[in-house]
């Protein structure tokens, strides 16, 4: 994974009006956005570096949990948030589908990490070379793929439309960019 994640996460975020949310006392959304820099400047530092993961942190959650971050993402295994953004157990609530759509399930849980965790800030993440992006853009809309698959490529197409005149060597980059202002 390489850190393009992070930097096209938190465009889409501060673009689409990522605001500071006071939430009590608690950390901003420009807190949270801080932190998933710093997370990420130490992931591209040292990719290999351990997360804080011990009997204590997983103890101490048992209790609660109180994230500084929802993110939703894509459910590609390359790019899990935790890691891209170098946090431990409870610092982030991921929601993760493929293509990151958001259907109503996907919602619910970002309503949850919002009304219920009070997660002050919400992040999109994307991803370079999306494979869902990359089936929307490849597969015809005449090919049906099953029910599930047309779905989730059917939710992805307006991009695929939106780059439609795009030069085939960045049409991938600008689709996906187009995914994540659609959802």
């Amino acid at each position: 994974a390489r850190s393009g994640a992070l930097a096209v996460a938190l465009t889409v975020a501060l673009a689409f009006g990522a605001g500071v949310v006071a939430v009590g006392s608690g950390p901003t959304a420009a807190d949270g956005i801080e932190r998933l820099k710093a997370g990420n400047a130490r992931f591209v530092a040292n990719p290999a570096g351990a997360l804080a993961i011990d009997a204590a942190s997983r103890a101490a959650l048992a209790n609660g949990q109180t994230p500084f971050a929802t993110v939703l993402s894509c459910a590609d295994s390359r790019v899990p948030p935790e890691v891209i953004f170098h946090t431990g157990l409870g610092e982030l609530f991921v929601v993760r589908a493929a293509g990151h759509v958001a259907d109503h399930s996907v919602l619910a849980s970002v309503e949850y990490g919002a009304e219920h965790l009070h997660t002050p800030l919400i992040v999109v993440m994307v991803h370079e070379m999306c494979g869902a992006v990359r089936a929307a853009l490849d597969t015809p809309a005449s090919t049906s793929l099953g029910p599930n698959l047309d779905y989730l490529l059917k939710a992805i197409r307006p991009a695929r439309t939106r780059t439609a005149g795009q030069p085939a060597d960045t049409r991938l980059r600008a689709a996906t960019l187009e995914d994540v202002r659609e959802t």
